[in-house]
């Protein structure tokens, strides 16, 4: 047959499979005979095979059916049901419509019994999965009084596994498996609350604030007993979590004495905490003592003592100042070694530190001394400046006094400012002139391009410079280069 068919059309081919009631491949030729407009009845015949290739594939369907094999009956008369569609046959589309609706509601009536004897066995878990399947199906089956008969199995499932859950989770709250017990509580509210009851979802809720008052007082015991061994940072933990525990109960009563031993813990843990910063201040380690300070004020905040917290603040900006003081004798240090440029990074920690410590005269005194190490700074790199403007070599002049200038400005020295800035000015002037003269050279040379590049610089620094003059002479003998190129 293949032999056969190789020289023939596909309209050909799809006519003899038509033949053949090989309808897959028939509707397979047609599809590439109307694609290759080989024949005007391709249209058609394409309907035709569709139609009798869904026959066919319903009658497999019906076969199914009768054996019971629902799930199976249910994909051949979905595919039917679009075959016949594609072929317009809206009467048969309805008719195996109506097929495919009576195979999956007997599914889901058979999967349904499935989730009955799980039920019987008091595999509730398994048998919600079961029912909500069957219900599924149901729904799509559009059986509205079996679908509510389904559904009332299914919360009937959900009411059984919850109250399963809380009998679960009452022996592990008994077993000291507090965790568990929790989850199984969680998992419980989540099936009661899927049957929509707002009775047994009440019932529930009710159940479960008796479990996790159990779990509370647990915890908080566990707490009291870690407190009682100083074990403070553990007593905060498991007192956090009494008190979460103690809110889903609704014990008010509790909840308040609950949270006054959480605020014990973290004084304490506080107190611990300050006593470590005592010590590091003492062994003169004032940055170990500054961080250790900043966490028991943390604690002391939690506690809600404030006396405590003004306290710890007070030892903290201690600290700062004794810190602040540290530093700035190494900029000190620095300064008389005249590195002023380190010494200027270091006086300036100083100042951020002693901001810290609230210590006002502090913070004017190290400002003072940074302001003079600017200025020291300052001169240094203008005195740099100074060399290279002697060598001529102006171009690294000029990006020294650049630097000096915003030194000064960071020192806020006026004067130096103006100093500086006059001496920048005449580096850039003199440095615009070198290169107008270069300019002149390659202009004589004939290197117009080279000149335009020069002129262009000479006016760029001739305008930094602020000489007006010498702005307007070398943009005219740019402009002349610039002609030359043209």
């Amino acid at each position: 047959m293949k032999y056969r068919m190789k020289k023939m059309s596909n309209y050909e081919k799809a006519t003899q499979c038509m033949k053949e009631k090989d309808y897959e491949n028939a509707v397979k030729f047609f599809e590439k005979a109307v694609e290759n407009m080989e024949n005007p009845k391709a249209g058609v015949m394409l309907k035709k095979a569709k139609e009798e290739y869904g026959e066919d594939v319903n009658k497999i369907g019906d076969q199914l059916y009768k054996k019971k094999k629902y799930k199976e009956a249910m994909e051949y008369y979905l595919e039917s049901i679009q075959l016949e569609m594609d072929a317009g046959e809206d009467r048969k589309v309805k008719k195996y419509t109506e097929e495919l609706r009576k195979a999956t509601e007997k599914l889901a009536k058979e999967i349904n019994k499935k989730g009955d004897k799980l039920m019987k066995d008091d595999k509730y878990e398994e048998a919600i999965s079961v029912y909500m399947e069957s219900v599924d199906l149901m729904s799509k089956a559009g059986n509205q009084k079996k679908l509510e008969n389904f559904k009332g199995e299914l919360n009937k499932a959900l009411m059984k596994h919850a109250e399963e859950l809380i009998d679960l989770a009452k022996d592990l709250a008994k077993d000291d498996k507090l965790d568990d017990a929790v989850s199984k509580i969680k998992e419980a509210s989540t099936n009661a609350k899927r049957t929509g009851s707002e009775k047994f979802i009440n019932n529930i809720e009710d159940d479960s604030k008796k479990i996790f008052e159990i779990v509370a007082d647990e915890t908080n015991d566990r707490g009291d007993d870690a407190f009682k061994k100083k074990k403070y940072k553990e007593a905060i933990k498991l007192y956090k979590r009494s008190v979460d525990l103690i809110k889903k109960s609704g014990d008010e009563r509790k909840l308040k004495r609950y949270k006054k031993e959480l605020s014990k813990a973290f004084e304490e843990r506080a107190e611990d905490i300050n006593d470590a910063g005592d010590k590091a201040y003492k062994e003169g380690d004032y940055e170990s003592a500054i961080e250790i300070y900043q966490q028991s004020i943390d604690m002391a905040e939690q506690s809600g003592d404030e006396k405590q917290i003004e306290n710890y603040k007070k030892e903290l900006a201690k600290s700062f100042e004794k810190l602040a003081k540290e530093v700035n004798d190494k900029g000190d240090k620095l300064y008389k070694e005249g590195k002023y440029e380190d010494a200027g990074h270091i006086y300036l920690r100083s100042i951020q530190l002693a901001q810290q410590s609230k210590k006002e005269k502090l913070v004017k005194n190290f400002t003072k001394e940074l302001r003079k190490t600017y200025e020291k700074w300052a001169d240094e790199v203008n005195d740099k400046g100074d060399d290279l403007y002697k060598e001529k070599k102006y171009d690294e002049a000029i990006e020294a006094y650049k630097q000096s200038v915003v030194i000064a400005e960071t020192a806020n020295d006026e004067k130096t400012i103006e100093k500086y800035t006059k001496e920048l000015k005449k580096a850039y002037k003199k440095y615009s002139e070198d290169l107008n003269s270069e300019g002149d050279a390659a202009y004589k040379s004939k290197d117009y391009e080279k000149a335009y590049e020069l002129y262009q610089k000479s006016v760029e620094m001739a305008m930094l410079s602020g000489d007006t003059k010498n702005y307007k002479r070398f943009s005219k003998e740019r402009d002349k280069a610039l002609r030359k190129l043209q």
